[in-house]
């Protein structure tokens, strides 16, 4: 089956739109350039508190039709927060400086 993978980082407040009836679809691309023009129901199992965040697999028909939609590693502002917190930047630019 043909497939798709989908980067997406929609925040609570844009799909706050859905919920109130301005919008019924999300306009997305895929990691190869394709537009994806997705019905935004299809997003509703994966929202969370601070909005849609992850890598998503999308599989389709030929025709198409949507077959799957597959979480394949969401990630919360929340973990994103904390893994920025645990960087060491002083260390980062050292080995991204380091001479070889």
């Amino acid at each position: 089956m043909p497939s798709l993978v989908l980067d997406i980082a929609l925040p609570a407040e844009r799909f706050l739109a859905v919920y109130q009836g301005r919008a019924n679809r999300v306009l997305l691309y895929s990691r190869d350039g394709r537009k994806v023009s997705l019905p935004a129901h299809h997003l509703r199992p994966f929202l969370r508190h601070d909005g849609i965040h992850g890598v998503f697999e999308l599989e389709f028909s030929a025709a198409g039709e949507l077959l799957d939609l597959r979480d394949e590693g969401s990630y919360g502002a929340d973990v994103l927060t904390e893994a920025l917190a645990r960087l060491d930047a002083e260390q980062i630019a050292v080995d991204l400086y380091k001479p070889r």
